[in-house]
C-alpha cells in the first residue's frame, strides 16, 4: 500500500510539471502572435486622404471644379414643445412644475389641491314619522296607521203597521179612520196633504246607519283603517351633511407651510417655472434638384 501511494504521488507531480510546460508554451505563442499583428499593421500602407484645391469639390472619388455654385436655402425650426424666436435663431420653452411645500398641514389634516382638509364622520340618525296629521306611528316605528272617516248612509225605519211620516217633523205614524182626525186633531192626529188619509199620533223613528264597502261603523261614523310604511328621515348633527349611512363634515383651512422650488426655477404662487433656451435647428436645401448640397452651398457639376 505504501508503495502504491508513493507511486501515485510521483505520477501527480509529473502531470503538474507537464501541464505547467504546456501553459507556458501557449502564453509564449500568444505574445508572439500579438507582436506579429502589430508589425503587419505598421507595415501596411495607409490610405491617403484626398484634399481638393480651393474652388474644387470632392465628387465621384475625385476633385472636380463645378460649373456653378449657389447659396443654399436655410430653414430654422425647433423641437416639439419649443417656440422659435422672432429672429429664428433661438428656441424657447417654458417648463412648469408644481411647487414643493414643507410641513403643509396639521397632523390631522390632509394636503390636497393647495389646501388642508380634514374629514370627520358620524353615524347617521334615522327618525321615523308619518305623513299627514291623521297618521299614528306604530310601536316598531316602521308603519303608520291611518283612519279615514266619512258620514254613513242613514235609513229611517218604522215598526210594523207604522209608516214613515215626512211632514214638518220626521216620525212614524199609523193610518186611522178619517173621523179620528176630526175629533182628535188636538191629540196629534193629522190629515195627509190631500186629506185623503188620517194618521195617528207621531212615534219616534228608528235610524239605521250603514257604511260602504271597506268602512266599519264606529258609533255614527264610518271608519276605514289602513297602514303605510313610515317615513325614514336621515338626520345629522349641525355642521354635518348626509352621505349614505354616514354624516360627514369637511373642514378646509389654508396651508401653513412654505412653497419652494428647486434651483433654477422661479416660484409663482404654487408653480415653479423655468425658461429653456437653445439654438434653433438649421436645415439647408437646394431649390434646384440638379444641384448637390455641400454644407451650406448648392453645387452643380457638368
Amino acid at each position: 500500500d505504501v508503495y502504491m501511494k508513493k507511486r501515485k504521488i510521483k505520477q501527480l507531480k509529473r502531470n503538474v510539471k507537464n501541464n505547467s510546460k504546456k501553459i507556458y508554451i501557449y502564453f509564449l505563442c500568444a505574445i508572439i502572435a500579438i507582436i506579429l499583428i502589430i508589425l503587419i499593421i505598421k507595415i501596411l500602407p495607409k490610405k491617403k486622404e484626398l484634399k481638393c484645391a480651393t474652388g474644387e469639390y470632392y465628387y465621384n472619388n475625385s476633385c472636380v471644379k463645378p460649373v456653378d455654385v449657389k447659396q443654399s436655402i436655410s430653414e430654422n425650426s425647433c423641437d416639439e414643445g419649443f417656440t422659435i424666436s422672432d429672429d429664428y435663431q433661438k428656441c424657447t420653452k417654458l417648463e412648469t412644475i408644481e411647487a414643493k411645500i414643507d410641513n403643509p398641514c396639521p397632523s390631522d389634516y390632509t394636503y390636497n389641491d393647495y389646501k388642508c382638509t380634514k374629514t370627520e364622520t358620524k353615524e347617521v340618525s334615522i327618525v321615523a314619522s308619518c305623513s299627514g296629521s291623521n297618521g299614528t306611528l306604530n310601536a316598531d316605528k316602521t308603519k303608520c296607521t291611518y283612519k279615514d272617516t266619512r258620514t254613513p248612509n242613514i235609513n229611517y225605519i218604522c215598526s210594523s203597521s207604522y209608516a214613515l211620516w215626512r211632514g214638518e217633523e220626521l216620525g212614524c205614524r199609523q193610518k186611522v179612520d178619517k173621523e179620528n182626525c176630526i175629533y182628535y186633531e188636538s191629540k196629534g192626529y193629522v190629515f195627509s196633504k190631500d186629506y185623503s188619509t188620517c194618521y195617528g199620533p207621531k212615534h219616534d223613528v228608528r235610524k239605521e246607519y250603514t257604511c260602504i264597502t271597506g268602512y266599519t261603523l264606529e258609533g255614527t261614523t264610518c271608519v276605514r283603517t289602513y297602514e303605510l310604511t313610515a317615513l325614514q328621515t336621515k338626520t345629522c348633527p349641525s355642521g354635518y351633511s348626509s352621505s349614505g349611512n354616514q354624516c360627514v363634515k369637511t373642514t378646509i383651512i389654508d396651508v401653513q407651510g412654505n412653497y419652494y422650488c428647486d434651483e433654477g426655477y422661479t416660484l409663482d404662487n404654487h408653480t415653479c417655472s423655468k425658461t429653456i433656451i437653445k439654438e434653433s435647428n438649421k436645415k439647408y436645401s437646394c431649390e434646384d434638384n440638379s444641384y448637390i448640397l455641400y454644407e451650406d452651398e448648392c453645387v452643380k457639376f457638368d
